[in-house]
Formats: structure tokens, sequence, C-alpha cells
């Protein structure tokens, strides 16, 4: 029986990895990408499905960065309208205003809102902790709502994301009864709480967070990202934020440790232009010809 199972696992693999060098080949980066999450699915400490992943990562973001230019004499925006955060954040009580040390960045977008971006794979949802909390860490994504300190663990694997209840969560109003993979665009209700999780490009792992039922996050955002390798800002149904008076897209992606970020068109960072990749460190201010962001 083990021997089946070792040559059914061993033909599985090499069919995808025919498969995946044959798109190579042929330069059909966006088949390579789903044959290297077949094959990391299948043996996920696989060195060549994380090769694979990298090379055709830095095919589809160049890809993904050839727009058109915008016409010249259009004037950056330098003033941001946040409603929903910046509300939100004003009521927060001061020991609610979020762990600085937490694994996260915040993105302020002129004219559009303020998202967090959270880099764990792993991420444990529930409400911020209180004044007799003492010793244990926050959760990743913090909610201000009447749900469990420890409500749900959403963490990403081989490229899927699982939900893991440890309190009473439901998908689209089924009750979980352990970890489930989630496929396609779900409701997940945990308590009052209401999120929408989508993952709205195809070639990205990374998922957006939105709250459809009125309660706000801590630190207050607009909407929450957990970043997989890189996530698309821009004005195309695809983008994970929808920035809908922009012309081009700007890519936010993993370089080791850090977060950069490249588009097809120019870029200053603190009022310096730039014509390559830029790094986006706390504090810094990203400028193109219609669009502005800063993060923290």
């Amino acid at each position: 029986m083990l021997a089946w199972r070792f040559q059914s696992d061993r033909a599985r693999r090499e069919a995808i990895e025919h498969k995946m060098h044959a798109a190579a080949s042929a330069q059909q980066w966006s088949e390579v990408l789903l044959q290297a999450d077949a094959l990391a699915r299948l043996s996920p400490s696989d060195r060549l499905a994380a090769r694979m992943k990298r090379k055709a990562w830095e095919q589809v973001g160049l890809s993904l960065t050839q727009t058109h230019r915008p016409d010249s004499g259009v004037t950056p925006l330098h003033h941001s309208a946040y409603p929903l955060a910046h509300d939100a954040m004003a009521l927060a009580p001061e020991s609610m205003q979020g762990d600085s040390s937490a694994n996260r960045r915040m993105l302020w977008i002129d004219a559009v809102g303020g998202y967090q971006l959270l880099l764990d794979s792993e991420i444990l949802i529930g409400q911020p902790p209180g004044a007799d909390a003492a010793g244990q860490g926050p959760p990743g994504l913090q909610i201000l709502a009447d749900i469990s300190r420890r409500h749900a663990v959403l963490r990403r694997e081989a490229g899927a994301y699982v939900l893991e209840p440890l309190s009473e969560v439901k998908i689209d109003g089924r009750t979980l009864t352990g970890p489930t993979t989630l496929s396609g665009d779900c409701v997940v209700t945990l308590g009052p709480v209401r999120l929408r999780i989508a993952r709205p490009h195809a070639l990205s792992a990374t998922v957006r967070v939105t709250i459809e039922s009125g309660h706000r996050t801590v630190p207050a955002a607009d909407g929450v990202l957990l970043l997989g390798e890189s996530c698309v800002l821009g004005p195309k149904p695809h983008s994970h934020i929808r920035c809908p008076g922009w012309r081009n897209e700007l890519i936010v992606y993993r370089q080791g440790d850090r977060l950069c970020c490249r588009s097809g068109s120019e870029l200053s960072v603190d009022g310096r232009p730039t014509s390559g990749p830029a790094e986006l460190s706390a504090g810094t201010r990203i400028e193109g010809q219609d669009f502005a962001l800063s993060i923290e």
C-alpha cells in the first residue's frame, strides 16, 4: 500500500514538473505559478517549487507594471482623506492603539484610505487585549467587537488559506467544526462581526479582508491585506486596493525582509525622483504622477 502511494505521488510530481517546465519554456508564467503551487501542496518544502515561483513572480511583476504612461502635467496629490480610518482611531482608547512591534505596516493612500498590511503567514483574529490581559500578545487582526480575544486563526499554507475556529465561526452561514480551506470569495462570521475574505488577483496569494458589519479594526483601517509575495494597487478590478483615480498600477512586494514597490510610471521617494524600485521603509512618502502614499 505504501509503495503504491509513493509511486502515485512520484507520478503526480513528475507530471506537474513536466507541465511547469513546459510552461516556463513557453513563458506562460501564470501557468508556471499554478503548477508551482500544485507542487508545493504535494511537497511544501520543495525547493524547485519555491525557485520557479520566484522566477515566475519576477516575470509576472514586470508584466503587471507595463501599463501606459499618463499624460504629463498631472500634479501629485499631497493631502489625504481617510474618513473611516481616522474617525475610528480618534474614538479608540489609547490602550487600544495597537502594538507598534506587531509585524504589520500601514499604507496611507491619498484620497483612497488607510490599509493594514499584515506580513505574517499566520494571523490570530480577536478583540484587542484589555488591561487584564497581561502577558498576552495582541491578535494580528484586532477588531473592536464583542468577540473572543482569540476567536480564529487564518494561515497561509502552500498558496492556500486555512481558517481555524477557536470560538464559533461560520463561512457563508455554515458553522465550522475544524480547520477549513477557503475557496474563492467568502463571508466569514465571528459573533456579530461579518468579514468578506477575497483573493482579487488570480496570480497573487495576497487576500483582502473587508469588514462588512460596520465594526472597526485596531489600528483603524479601511481594509486589511494579508500579504503573500506581492499586492497590486490600482484602478482595475483585480487590484487588491482599488484606487479609481489612478492611471497606473503600483506593485508592493517582498524583497527579503524588506518591502519594495515599482510602477510603470515615474516615482519619487521623499521628493527625490527614482528610476527603479523603491524601498517602503517606515515614514517613506511615495509619489507618482497622479497618486501619493505614505507608509508607517
